[in-house]
């Protein structure tokens, strides 16, 4: 389990909170609970916790808190983010006991994508479940599940069934016939033809090219006509 080293907080409350906002390049207000104990106020690192977060290695993670002298292993639960620049703003985290399961979402990783059947046939991929919510022991919490992706071919649908999950480690919702959710499917994409034109839609163009230029000439004698009988007026 990687370590975090964060500070305590002396300060609480939406104000204090907003003013080490400020301070994000630095550090990070975060909070602690769970446990049946109270809920404690400290601060993460920056530069670790986004580094952390770039690589999907910090939500849904554990880590050992170190908060002072004291060690505390927990489990990071929510994220704020900057709704533009997407900047973390605050952090929430959950006490852990070792001996007791917990809930959280884990990423699935996909893999050999480029090198199967579908793909080579210039086929298109699309991923539809990308993550899954597990209950296991802290112990058995894995970084992440692989899915390979080496056999998959065009029209083929892989379900969460498919999937191998690590022993000690269950889906939140149990596996059924009305909850086998689909996680990636391999097709060709659709190739919209433009329809061709027909002799009769070629002969109705024609018709309307001529009928546009005799009144256009029409329109011209009639102009010419208007012209010179104002000039016979004067």
């Amino acid at each position: 389990m990687p370590i975090l080293a964060c500070q305590a907080r002396d300060k609480h409350g939406k104000i204090a909170c907003k003013k080490l906002r400020n301070q994000t390049d630095i550090v990070i207000p975060a909070i602690l609970y769970g446990e049946k104990k109270a809920s404690e106020s400290i601060s993460l690192p920056h530069k670790e916790v986004h580094y952390l977060h770039n690589k999907k290695k910090f939500a849904g993670h554990l880590f050992q808190l170190k908060i002072g002298n004291k060690k505390q292993a927990a489990l990071v639960k929510a994220i704020q983010r900057h709704h533009l620049n997407g900047k973390i703003l605050h952090v929430d985290l959950q006490r852990i006991d070792k001996s007791h399961k917990i809930t959280t979402t884990i990423p699935i990783m996909f893999l050999h994508a480029d090198e199967c059947p579908a793909v080579k046939q210039k086929g298109q991929i699309t991923y539809t479940t990308t993550e899954l919510s597990v209950t296991c022991l802290p112990s058995d919490l894995p970084e992440h599940i692989a899915l390979d992706l080496t056999e998959l071919d065009i029209d083929q649908i892989i379900h969460l069934s498919d999937l191998q999950i690590p022993e000690g480690v269950e889906p939140t919702e149990a596996i059924s016939e009305s909850h086998n959710p689909t996680l990636v499917t391999a097709h060709m994409p659709k190739i919209i033809e433009e329809p061709e034109e027909t002799e009769e839609d070629e002969a109705a163009e024609t018709d309307d090219g001529e009928d546009g230029a005799e009144g256009a000439e029409g329109a011209e004698g009639s102009d010419q006509q208007q012209s010179t009988s104002e000039d016979e007026k004067q």
